[in-house]
């Protein structure tokens, strides 16, 4: 009996080793590196502005539950400089207990503010976003970061889910010339869903979006009804991962460490009013399944077991 049961305990161990985190477990980062927007011709920038957001949704959460929070809007460029926009974490669950958020790395070798062992195996859920304090019009660029994480749901039954989301907005004037707008970048993007328990469900997304828009009106302070006029969309900046809820999974789309080059540009037609936008946003849900109620029959067959086992005792102890 005593190696039956020192068995079972290293199997158990192994079981914890082979999961790092509290499951089901959802999380999904990008990262922008040293972004630009470069113009050529008769264009010029007339401003920009950025609006961030951070959200989550756990059960029970006391600690920022269910809030989605607009940190900032407006005017965050001014010529060459900038001004960093931080949201604060929205988080919830007993693990999960930042209070702010680090700045966003405006290079490469800056680490995530916010990595994967974040919640450290515990349960909870948080989303978090940031841009740099520099300006996408000088040299070197801006950064910004957006993640969230989500390990396991306590109880059952139950949805979890967080949003981080970033949205740079820059409006551009043409002259009477030919004109371009473009886009430069490094990026790094990941998204990782594990499940280890049939009926769990994890899902995670990244979706990264370049677009430009023809304002309907010719006032650069008032866009008006947009017109889309291009779309930059990479597929390596669209990730989704999921696992469950038939069976255990750990699925995993991107890269977490490296970053790939990217320069798009688009031309605009003369006399013309336009904005660009750069959206980037990260969700993930999780769902843990109710645990089943044991039927009467089955109690019934554990009592005898129970039972059965309690005589074996009594008769080895009597010899």
């Amino acid at each position: 009996m005593k190696k039956l049961l020192l068995g079972t305990a290293g199997l158990m161990a192994i079981g914890v080793a082979q999961s790092a985190h509290a499951t089901p477990y959802g999380f999904a980062e990008t990262t922008f590196d040293n972004f630009q927007i470069t113009t050529s011709g008769s264009a010029s920038i007339n401003g920009g502005g950025v609006e961030v957001t951070s959200s989550q949704n756990y059960p029970g959460a006391t600690h920022n539950g269910g809030v989605t929070t607009v940190v900032f809007t407006g005017n965050a460029y001014t010529g060459n400089g900038g001004v960093a926009v931080t949201a604060p974490v929205a988080f919830g669950g007993p693990n999960a207990t930042y209070t702010v958020s680090s700045p966003a790395p405006v290079t490469s070798t800056t680490p995530s503010p916010i990595g994967e062992s974040a919640l450290k195996g515990g349960f909870g859920a948080q989303g978090a976003v940031s841009v740099g304090p520099a300006s996408p019009f000088a040299a070197g660029g801006d950064g910004a970061y957006g993640v969230v994480e989500n390990g396991g749901v306590q109880g059952g039954g139950d949805v979890s889910s967080t949003t981080s989301q970033n949205e740079n907005v820059y409006t551009i004037s043409t002259g009477a010339g030919a004109a371009t707008v473009g886009f430069v970048a490094s990026v790094q993007a990941y998204v990782q869903a594990i499940t280890t328990v049939p009926g769990e469900l994890a899902t995670a997304s990244v979706d990264n979006t370049v677009g430009l828009f023809l304002c309907g009106a010719t006032a650069s302070s008032s866009c008006g009804t947009l017109t889309p006029e291009g779309t930059f969309e990479p597929p390596a900046l669209q990730l989704t991962a999921s696992a469950g809820p038939t069976h255990a999974g750990n699925a995993q789309a991107g890269d977490p460490a490296a970053f790939n080059p990217y320069n798009v540009s688009f031309a605009l037609a003369p006399g013309s009013d336009y904005e660009i936008i750069l959206t980037s946003k990260q969700t993930e849900s999780t769902f843990t399944p109710t645990p089943p109620v044991p039927e009467p029959a089955s109690l019934a067959l554990l009592g005898v077991a129970v039972l059965g086992l309690a005589g074996v005792t009594r008769r080895r102890r009597k010899v």
